[in-house]
């Protein structure tokens, strides 16, 4: 395993160092065991970092080694001038030098030295070396069978010639018996290593003491181990991560880490400003499970950073933390709690628009603020979008989805990335703000009526992560499984760490990552990224998906949104989960066929899979149904983040001029919100943005969005398209409560018409689409009514005398589309629709008691199968009152004695007279709303009522 270690040996000047001496040196060979081939280097501050180009180094830089065949192992020796004024490459300070290593020269291949326990988060987690005092560098004990057999440790000073003398110290514990050994003879002066070789072998868990002594009586001492664990059951007020002070713990800070096969853990802590890994270290309990870790610590009031020490030297930031400071995980004794506690929200009844309402808005904090701001990459905040709401709130959306904000770096600001390599699902990007930050633009939003959707990656987390770090083995780890170890109903693409969702371990820190973001940061909803790479099984309920999913719909009666980018899609997976919806795969892909001369879809196809519920065959099991159940299941986008934009593809790929793009691009986005499901836009498309990139390699570059294309004719032109589209979308009850209208397809034109309408206000709306290069005239038009009717553009008056219309002109790549009520109208006509629920609710019944019939009303948020049951004292069911899909909205049902009616006839259980059937007593009524097949509950409550007789 050595091979795989990185050891330094440093030769040092042999004149004694003065400080106030520029040219003073000490020079330092590096060694790294690594295999022969590929090279490696040493790239840091004193050799101009390789030098290297975008993080590729070419062979023959100067920081090239040279393999040693005798000693296995990759060297370079390098003469350092300390306290040089004239030298600027330092950006620490004078004799501190910051180096990596790299292997194969490669942008992948670099990495921080894993024996030195110093690293700079500030700076791309670059190892740190310090060079003008006594120091115990690079320990390491070689072990055999649990038991060291052999120390090695580099004594580091300017003036090394002037060590004397190295002692030795092992026991048991500090306060066992000790053994104490001069190993003087082992330190080699002119390697200035310690090499001892035991006599006899100790317990890797016993103490070891090293200490230096030169020649001016300094001292500098390294120890480790000998820890006295204390095995004691852990409280129940201890929670994973930090649990403030309370009662229950004696006004103590308690800390809590699920780590099993541990020795020892430590934690280091240290008030802000102070390095935690300096920090003496205090041993934790072992709680009788031996795998849970825990302490109570008293601490005075203040902020403070902690890490933890999982043997052998290594530290973690805590994986529960919900805030990474710049040397460890933060918290405060006092007001601001984990994240921000003290935050007062001022919009707390703040109602989530119903998902037929929903419009979608996505965006990457960073490349959309950057771009507002002509800001460099990694600098947009929380707060710049917070400035920005107003724009969201003119242009109609009701719902911003944000790529990943988790921290996706190690301690410290990480600058720009999408956010999928996340790595810490607790704590938010330190480069994005604080949690008080994040706190502010959501409070702000609801403000304005706009719900915050937050992109959380489950399948995944990267290796640097101290998930993965405390425990890198995936066959003791529990949060983590074999990429190739397949779960059902799991695809096989493997990238960064796979999470194993079928462990409880997993299930409950999902569960809590959620239950964060809804109850800490009120956040209304998820993307959840990838799910096809973590499974699901209906006959296993708590594991996978549907494991957490499912707990959360029901803990919080459906009003969170749950949408999975699961593709190839699947509507079984929605019909049996808790999940609220799905990105529409089937919907992106057949418009952008739309763009390929060759690929061009049927205009059936389109009618399916576009504006219907449609959708391309899975591979999940079960399979069925094929379709999606409702019209807020699909969340329909012709672009995302992993997609060009069209007018970019139009634009690059196809040689489609511009002008042009821009017409069809309009033309495609009709079908966002003139179709069944969730409209979503991609940042930017709005003003035509032409988003995209021309390799793969550029595709996670930093693109901040064009706000200067906002401007332009073209840009408010298409603006304005978008904002008609989603001013009808929001108001018209025909698009977002009716029923779609297939009425004709004039296959030889391209030209599709299509409509929907809603009875309860007679709302109407037409849409008639050209997808041809050429202007059509079509005839004997279907059309849903005959009388006045309105373009939602300009709002002019196309007036139909029957329900044909003997002849439409349409433009090339242009849809018409016409509303049966002017804008002017719209938001009475809206007022005519019962109130639309927030939240599910069962009502007590009235009158009760009663005789001989008593009203049952009940509201649902989202549309459901509902089922309204009626039970006896004995749990006997006696009547089912409702028993059908409902649409959102609030309704009541009578049940009587002698008749027992709903919006039709309740059915009453054999033996049970319509007329005089029920006995006096208690009778329980019970409301189950699910996902339309009933195999996951949105919803159950039961209340009890009396009949007297």
């Amino acid at each position: 395993m050595e091979k795989y270690l990185l050891l330094f040996t440093l030769i040092f000047a042999a004149t004694t160092i003065s400080l106030s001496n520029p040219a003073d040196s000490v020079t330092i060979t590096f060694r790294t065991y690594k295999p022969a081939s590929p090279t490696l280097y040493v790239p840091g501050e004193f050799n101009n970092w390789g030098p290297n180009t975008n993080g590729v180094i070419s062979p023959g830089a100067p920081s090239t080694m040279i393999y040693e065949p005798v000693l296995s192992a990759w060297i370079k020796t390098y003469t350092f001038k300390i306290k040089d004024p004239t030298d600027t490459r330092r950006r620490i300070a004078d004799s501190v030098w910051q180096y990596k290593f790299n292997q194969g020269g490669t942008s992948t291949g670099w990495y921080s030295d894993p024996l030195n326990p110093e690293t700079n988060p500030a700076d791309h987690n670059n190892s740190v070396l310090r060079m003008t005092k006594l120091f115990w560098f690079q320990y390491y004990a070689f072990e055999s069978n649990q038991q060291i057999t052999r120390i090695t440790s580099s004594l580091i000073h300017a003036n090394s010639d002037s060590v004397v003398t190295v002692r030795l110290t092992t026991g048991q514990t500090p306060s066992s018996p000790l053994t104490v050994t001069d190993i003087t003879a082992s330190f080699n002066k002119q390697t200035r290593i310690v090499d001892h070789t035991l006599p006899s072998h100790i317990p890797k868990s016993y103490y070891v003491r090293l200490v230096g002594y030169n020649n001016h009586g300094d001292s500098v001492v390294y120890k480790r181990g000998g820890y006295v664990i204390v095995f004691v059951p852990m409280p129940s007020y201890v929670k994973q991560g930090v649990t403030l002070p309370s009662t229950a713990s004696n006004d103590s800070t308690s800390f809590r880490i699920l780590v099993p096969n541990k020795d020892y853990v430590l934690l280091k802590i240290a008030p802000l400003g102070q390095p935690p890994a300096l920090a003496e270290p205090i041993v934790m309990r072992c709680a009788n499970d031996s795998t849970n870790w825990w302490i109570n610590v008293k601490l005075i009031p203040g902020t403070y950073e902690y890490l933890y020490e999982i043997e052998n030297g290594k530290t973690i930031y805590d994986p529960w933390g919900r805030w990474n400071g710049e040397n460890g995980s933060r918290f405060t004794i006092g007001p601001e709690g984990l994240t921000a506690d003290n935050y007062v929200w001022r919009n707390n009844n703040f109602q989530r628009a119903p998902l037929n309402k929903l419009i979608i808005y996505e965006l990457h904090l960073g490349e959309f603020t950057g771009g507002k701001y002509g800001l460099p990459a990694g600098q947009g905040t929380f707060n710049h979008l917070t400035s920005l709401l107003t724009y969201f709130d003119t242009l109609g959306i009701n719902a911003i989805e944000l790529m990943p904000i988790n921290d996706f770096g190690n301690l410290g600001k990480s600058g720009f990335s999408w956010g999928y390599d996340v790595n810490s699902y607790f704590s938010l990007e330190p480069s994005y703000g604080t949690p008080r930050d994040f706190k502010a633009l959501v409070d702000s939003a609801h403000g304005l009526g706009i719900s915050i959707i937050v992109d959380v990656v489950f399948n995944h987390i990267n290796e640097t992560s101290p998930l993965w770090q405390m425990l890198p083995d995936v066959n003791t780890n529990p949060y983590f499984k074999n990429c190739n170890d397949l779960r059902y109903n799991e695809d096989q693409l493997c990238f960064f760490k796979d999470m194993d969702h079928w462990t409880d371990q997993t299930q409950e820190l999902i569960y809590k990552v959620l239950k964060m973001w809804i109850d800490e940061y009120r956040v209304d909803g998820f993307r959840y990224d990838y799910t096809q790479g973590i499974g699901w099984n209906v006959n296993q309920p708590t594991k996978g998906i549907l494991g957490w999913a499912n707990r959360i719909h029901q803990e919080y009666n459906g009003i969170i949104y749950q949408i999975a980018e699961h593709l190839p899609e699947s509507p079984a997976l929605i019909y049996y989960s808790g999940l609220t919806g799905g990105w529409h795969g089937s919907f992106r892909d057949e418009i952008f066929k739309c763009l390929i001369p060759t690929q061009h879809p049927s205009l059936s196809t389109i009618e399916n899979l576009v504006i219907d519920l449609g959708a391309y065959p899975g591979n999940d099991t079960p399979s069925t149904p094929s379709r999606y159940a409702t019209r807020t299941e699909p969340v329909n986008a012709t672009v995302n983040h992993d997609e060009q934009s069209l007018i970019f593809e139009m634009v690059t790929f196809q040689s489609v001029p511009e002008t042009t793009a821009v017409l069809r691009d309009k033309l495609y986005a009709t079908f966002m919100f003139t179709s069944l499901g969730i409209p979503m836009l991609w940042q930017g498309m709005e003003f035509a943005e032409p988003r995209g990139w021309q390799t793969d390699g550029e595709k996670l570059s930093y693109r901040p969005v064009q706000f200067n294309r906002l401007a332009t004719e073209r840009g408010q032109s298409h603006y304005a398209w978008y904002k008609k589209l989603i001013f009808q979308r929001l108001h018209n009850p025909a698009l977002y409560n009716g029923i779609l209208r297939k009425l004709y397809k004039y296959d030889a034109q391209r030209v599709l018409v299509w409509g929907f309408e809603e009875f309860t206000t007679l709302s109407r709306v037409m849409a008639v689409a050209n997808l041809s290069g050429v202007k059509q005239t079509i005839k004997n038009v279907p059309w849903l009514a005959a009388g006045n009717w309105y373009d939602i553009l300009d709002q002019s008056v196309f007036t139909a005398n029957s329900t044909i219309i003997d002849s439409i002109v349409i433009p090339a790549y242009m849809a018409k589309i016409y509303s049966s009520k002017p804008d002017s109208v719209l938001s009475s006509v809206e007022n005519k629709l019962a109130e639309i629920p927030s939240e599910f609710r069962l009502y007590q019944n009235y009158p009760n008691p009663f005789n001989p019939a008593t009203i049952i009303r009940y509201d649902i948020p989202t549309e459901g199968l509902v089922t309204l049951k009626i039970y006896d004292i004995l749990g006997r069911e006696v009547a089912t009152l409702v028993n059908e899909v409902k649409q959102v909205g609030s309704y009541e049902v009578v049940f009587g004695v002698e008749t027992s009616r709903r919006v039709g006839t309740a059915s009453l259980p054999s033996g049970v007279s319509s007329k005089g059937g029920y006995a006096s007593g208690v009778y329980f009524y019970r409301l189950s709303v699910g996902s339309h097949s009933g195999q996951c509950g949105n919803f159950v409550d039961v209340k009890k009522m009396l009949l007297i007789r």
